[in-house]
């Protein structure tokens, strides 16, 4: 069986930080009391490690965007409309400059209805002053489209 990457350690941290923040901590210190091979990989993905990622791309998009030298998102963040009511939760979040990133997995795609909500949401987000930027997997796997992502996302953040 191949090793796990930094990326694969960050993932299923995120994972577990995800159902309890606390675990963010325990893995940071079960990585200053692992030695040999492994520790350098260990201790470098408890350093990156968040909770309130929500899926495993989701993870993938926030470390690209760390890769890229953008701040980093709030994640998984509530945005409420001007009267104070709930409008929706949001993947990544830049609060300040009002940008938020959508990572679309082929769902969003195939089911008609998370398709049409979508688009509201999009719709209203944007009505507020959100820019929103939607991507995919390709975003990221391709490194023109990923190149071309992060000049976007620098620009709009800052």
């Amino acid at each position: 069986m191949p090793a796990l990457s930094v990326e694969d350690l960050v993932i299923a941290g995120d994972a577990f930080a995800t159902r309890d923040p606390r675990l963010v901590a325990a893995l940071a210190a079960a990585g200053a009391g692992v030695g040999g091979r492994g520790r350098r990989k260990l201790r470098a993905a408890s350093e990156l490690v968040r909770s309130g990622s929500g899926s495993p791309m989701e993870t993938r998009a926030r470390l690209a965007f760390g890769e890229a030298g953008l701040p980093e998102p709030e994640l998984n963040a509530t945005v409420y409309a001007e009267d104070g009511h709930f409008l929706a939760r949001v993947d990544f979040m830049w609060r300040g400059p009002r940008v938020i990133v959508e990572y679309e997995g082929d769902q969003h795609r195939s089911d008609r209805r998370q398709w049409e909500n979508d688009i509201q949401r999009v719709r209203l987000l944007e009505d507020l002053g959100w820019k929103v930027v939607r991507i995919t997997a390709a975003d990221l796997a391709d490194p023109h489209r990923r190149r071309e992502l992060m000049r976007m996302l620098h620009r709009l953040v800052g």
